[in-house]
């Protein structure tokens, strides 16, 4: 697994960086989005595809079908045809991976991506808590099996969107749609948290955040692709995979502690704080998470409309330039 991760991690990279040269940037949206699709997809097909095969072929057959996709891609890269790598004049050596770091940083900076940069962090962070979440939540009045469609339903969120999107480019001004989406999962968060969970409400919650979060992340990479110089995009995408891996890590540790320590003793305590939350959010078996959902929501949301104000103030201009 630690190989595959490592040689996963500059496979995305570097097709993210090559999509300009490969397709015009007149294609990034559709193109970003067929990148995307197969995970999507995979997602959708690939338990059903590994259990039968693990069921009529054993552990041999799900290797077997690794092995054969893997020479499928090998064939479709020598395919492909590069042009020369283009480098900026006067362009000094990087010799060292800080170097790298520090030029993708510098890049985000002038290019006026570090106000998207901060609000991919942010959603992350909201998708990796949600992806915690989800499970206990929905174990707590349903079954495993149910479980397994609600994931599948919002699985098939992100696929209808991708679909969408393969047919529409997207508008000329690709931030206001991006906060747009942003703010809709903040929306939703804090909507559903209000209602009693069931496993309607919990499939429609996860349609609509994978939907918005494909857009949003279809749309992001088409910015940077579109903002930054080609001889530079490897190293500015490197640097936004740096900042974006961090979120969902965190969530991951703090999802707990919060819901232990804090939400849920907010939503079970006598005092009238306490009360005054369970008459807004109604009661559950999960009170702690729907209250969390609530502050993510709310915060997401809020979030969004600071930084659509900000791209209409000249002393952000610099921050969130690629509008």
């Amino acid at each position: 697994m630690v190989l595959g991760a490592i040689c996963t991690a500059p496979h995305g990279l570097a097709l993210r960086a090559s999509t300009p040269a490969l397709v015009g940037r007149g294609r990034l949206v559709q193109a970003n989005v067929l990148l995307d699709l197969p995970v999507v997809l995979g997602a959708l097909i690939a338990p059903v595809v590994s259990m039968a095969l693990f069921s009529s072929r054993g552990l041999a057959g799900v290797l077997l079908a690794e092995l054969i996709t893997g020479l499928w891609e090998l064939v479709m890269l020598t395919l492909v045809r590069f042009g020369p790598r283009p480098r900026a004049q006067g362009a000094r050596s990087v010799r060292t991976v800080l170097d790298h770091v520090q030029e993708g940083g510098a890049h985000v900076w002038k290019a006026g991506l570090a106000l998207l940069l901060g609000m991919l962090f942010l959603t992350n962070f909201d998708m990796g808590m949600v992806d915690i979440l989800i499970t206990p939540l929905a174990l707590a009045f349903t079954t495993v099996t149910k479980l397994g469609t609600i994931l599948a339903v919002g699985a098939s969120g992100a696929a209808l969107s991708a679909l969408l999107m393969l047919v529409w480019p997207g508008p000329q001004r690709r931030m206001p749609v991006i906060l747009a989406a942003i703010a809709a999962e903040g929306v939703i968060l804090f909507v559903a948290s209000g209602r009693s969970p069931s496993t309607v409400l919990v499939s429609g919650v996860a349609f609509v955040l994978l939907f918005m979060d494909n857009v949003v992340h279809a749309l992001s990479a088409t910015v940077f692709q579109e903002s930054v110089p080609e001889d530079a995009l490897g190293r500015t995408l490197s640097f936004q995979q740096i900042v974006l891996l961090v979120p969902r890590p965190v969530a991951a540790v703090l999802a707990g502690p919060l819901l232990r320590k804090l939400f849920s003793p907010a939503m079970e305590g006598s005092g009238s704080g306490a009360v005054l939350l369970r008459r807004l959010l109604g009661t559950s078996s999960t009170p702690g998470i729907l209250l969390l959902f609530a502050v993510l929501g709310a915060l997401t949301f809020g979030a969004a409309a600071l930084a659509g104000l900000a791209l209409r103030t000249g002393a952000s201009r610099r921050a969130c330039a690629a509008v």
